[in-house]
């Protein structure tokens, strides 16, 4: 059965949902893959040279560094655009309709201030919950993990997306969960592929603004938000079917 045909009151299919990702990431890969760059890869470039003064002795140099400031402003303004990047382009895919490099940032401008909110919520709710031995903030990650859908394609307040997100997911959170877990293996999978074995190298990443490290860590930080957009609006799609029968067409028209 195809993405297109899964009905009303089915059940929540996690290799559906993975070969939906994978298909929408390839579709929009040119679309997608500039706007990483642009509000995630370049954010972070800039914030990791200007961590060139740091050191054991004065770990805190960074932040006298104008370039770290300001990168990462960026970066947590542009990691806000981008996931309203990719849901539009990704849910528009879903009827055929092309979106412009030009139109994808636009439509995610238009969302910066509630998806700004709703993120504040949610990281503020994740961490309280982590600090109570971190099961409850692993509740309300999953919980609360299509708010950005939410607000993107129904116009839902930041407070009315974290509703609408435990409503849907309700009765998918085991499911949910299982593609978190699949997440953060595929990231160290990638980082593996650009760093190989070399632990060492993966730990300098984070705190080295040596060139080959500084770089592989952003390709890395490109490709994961890339998978990572298109498996939040594959997670929005699958849920919407199965509970409400709304399929993908249905989904894209409201950006019509």
């Amino acid at each position: 059965m195809s993405v297109n045909q899964t009905p009303m009151g089915g059940n929540f299919d996690m290799g559906r949902v993975v070969k939906a990702t994978f298909a929408a990431a390839q579709k929009h890969f040119v679309t997608l893959l500039v706007g990483s760059i642009v509000l995630t890869g370049v954010p972070q470039l800039i914030s990791l040279a200007g961590m060139g003064g740091t050191s054991a002795s004065n770990p805190t140099a960074m932040f006298s560094s104008p370039a770290y400031l300001v990168g990462m402003i960026l970066t947590l303004v542009g990691s806000f655009m981008f996931q309203g990047y990719v849901i539009h382009t990704v849910v528009r895919g879903h009827k055929g309709l092309e979106t412009s490099i030009p139109e994808a940032f636009s439509a995610a401008a238009s969302k910066i201030v509630p998806l700004f909110i709703l993120s504040i919520l949610v990281g503020l709710g994740v961490a309280v919950g982590m600090i109570f031995l971190i099961v409850p903030g692993v509740i309300l990650l999953v919980m609360w993990s299509v708010g950005v859908p939410a607000v993107v394609v129904e116009g839902a307040s930041p407070v009315q997306a974290l509703g609408r997100s435990r409503a849907l997911t309700k009765g998918s959170r085991w499911a949910i969960f299982g593609l978190v877990i699949v997440a953060v293996l595929l990231s160290y999978a990638i980082s593996m592929a650009v760093y190989g074995f070399n632990f060492a190298a993966m730990a300098a990443a984070a705190s080295t603004p040596a060139s080959p490290q500084l770089i592989g860590s952003v390709i890395i930080s490109t490709l994961t938000s890339v998978l990572y957009g298109c498996g939040a609006a594959s997670v929005y799609s699958e849920l919407r079917m199965i509970k409400e029968g709304i399929g993908n067409d249905q989904l894209a028209s409201v950006f019509e």
